[in-house]
């Protein structure tokens, strides 16, 4: 046999029984040699069986020898049948041959299977002998006289050769394992229909476990989350309350524990809370409810009258002698810009794009801004009678859009009520009026205003409240 011919090596007899032993030429029969082994092996095994018989193939069974003849012999003597895969190749192989004629010398040939690929391996009934020269090996030959067990794998040349039909194997397994091809075809099937269901019931635990493991994960994160949620309304809520306490004796604690708290969640018990706060403030005169949120807010330098800019474009104006603001300008975009006079008769604001000057008893004046510059900086004299403009390209910096006239003091700025300011910073020009400031303005649209006594400082901010504290002393 050619092909145990490369196998080399040293080890002990081989001492196992097979119920088969496959020979054949390693030059054109190797691939069908190991299809045929794996299939012998596979057909009609139960899926929890290792194995339900032993086929010997030298580079699956021989172990390693120093004398290779006689653990092949060795292998002969303890198979029970004999596979020869004829072809021109197995013809010519030396170690076939003696295989061959080992096992024809051992009175063994009713235990020989023929199994080909080629259609001119066949036996001559006229003759008495093989039809072909050169099909079969020498010893084959001159030994038989009576037509031997022939199974044709056509397949295996006309399809893929690593893939034999079941009836082709259960032909040539038949009288090896002592039962009719018939049944062992149908133990072949009712094994793959077996297997096949368990796999199939495998895979669909498999999934359901996975959709289980899934769908525990999410309820497991949704958990979680609702979890997060709860314990930041609680902290909420327990800000909020720490906030109540401390309304009566330290109301900047107070005012900052609210913001926080509403800050962390927003609901009905922190707004209650921050209001309650913002409105615990002892200067506060009133509070009132505006239609948007408070973008810009200015105050008169004489205290008594403010003005908000909201985010859809509204301008009110509120004296404190009224019980409630007045609108008094509405541009296109959110109030970006708002200035008022030390008097609080003269209102201008600008969203950017357009900028509108109201004084009392007038229709409001539209002010001009350079084609394709923004503005940038509103202010307003003391007296009113002059408006400032600062307007820019973007992105370049900001620039003078008309000249200053200032009344009152120039230079000198201190920061009593009603002076006016000019300062230069960076190239940039702005107006500043720095008056004490009585008003609390809000993100959520509410203002509130002080006692002239007093001036605010930013205290406390959040994501949704701008909160202010309230002390005495000059704004820094």
């Amino acid at each position: 046999m050619a092909s145990i011919a490369d196998v080399a090596g040293d080890s002990t007899a081989v001492s196992s029984v097979y119920d088969a032993f496959i020979s054949y030429g390693s030059n054109d029969s190797q691939v069908l040699a190991r299809s045929l082994y794996r299939a012998l092996l596979r057909l009609a095994k139960p899926w929890y069986k290792f194995r339900i018989q032993r086929i010997f193939l030298d580079k699956a069974e021989l172990p390693a020898s120093s004398d290779l003849r006689g653990a092949i012999e060795q292998a002969l003597a303890s198979s029970r049948w004999l596979i020869l895969l004829a072809s021109p190749a197995a013809a010519q192989s030396r170690w076939v041959n003696r295989e061959v004629s080992w096992w024809l010398d051992n009175g063994r040939a009713s235990h020989l299977i023929i199994a080909t690929t080629s259609p001119e391996v066949r036996w001559d009934e006229d003759a008495g002998g093989w039809a072909g020269p050169g099909q079969v090996p020498p010893a084959l030959r001159t030994s038989l006289r009576r037509e031997p067990r022939i199974v044709y794998l056509t397949e295996a040349v006309n399809g893929n050769p690593r893939t034999l039909p079941t009836d082709q194997v259960a032909q040539i397994a038949a009288p090896i394992r002592g039962v009719p091809k018939s049944r062992l075809v149908g133990d072949d099937l009712r094994e793959r229909r077996r297997t096949s269901r368990l796999v199939t019931a495998a895979v669909s635990s498999l999934v359901i476990l996975t959709a289980a493991a899934v769908t525990s994960s999410l309820i497991a994160i949704g958990q979680r989350d609702h979890a997060l949620a709860l314990a930041k309304v609680a902290l909420s809520r327990q800000l909020a309350a720490t906030s109540e306490s401390e309304l009566t004796t330290n109301l900047r604690i107070a005012l900052l524990l609210a913001a926080q708290a509403y800050a962390t969640n927003a609901n009905d018990q922190t707004y209650s809370a921050l209001m309650r706060a913002d409105l615990s403030t002892p200067e506060l005169v009133r509070s009132v409810q505006a239609d948007s949120a408070v973008t810009k807010m200015v105050a008169s330098g004489n205290g008594q009258i403010v003005a908000a800019g909201l985010a859809n474009g509204g301008v009110l104006r509120w004296s404190f002698a009224a019980p409630h603001p007045r609108a008094i300008l509405t541009l296109p975009g959110p109030i970006s810009s708002l200035a008022i006079s030390n008097s609080g008769s003269t209102v201008a604001a600008s969203d950017g794009t357009h900028t509108l000057v109201w004084h009392a008893g007038h229709e409001p004046l539209t002010l001009s801004t350079p084609s394709g510059q923004a503005v940038r900086a509103l202010a307003l004299s003391p007296s009113g009678r002059t408006a400032v403009l600062g307007s820019a390209p973007p992105p370049q910096r900001t620039r003078m859009a008309a000249a200053i006239v200032v009344q009152r003091t120039t230079r000198n700025c201190p920061d009593g009520a009603g002076r006016f300011s000019v300062s230069l910073r960076s190239r940039i020009r702005r107006c500043v009026v720095r008056p004490p400031t009585h008003v609390r303005g809000r993100g959520d649209g509410r203002l509130a205003a002080a006692n002239p006594a007093w001036l605010a400082s930013a205290r406390g901010r959040s994501p949704r409240t701008r909160s202010y504290a309230v002390h005495p002393g000059n704004l820094q």
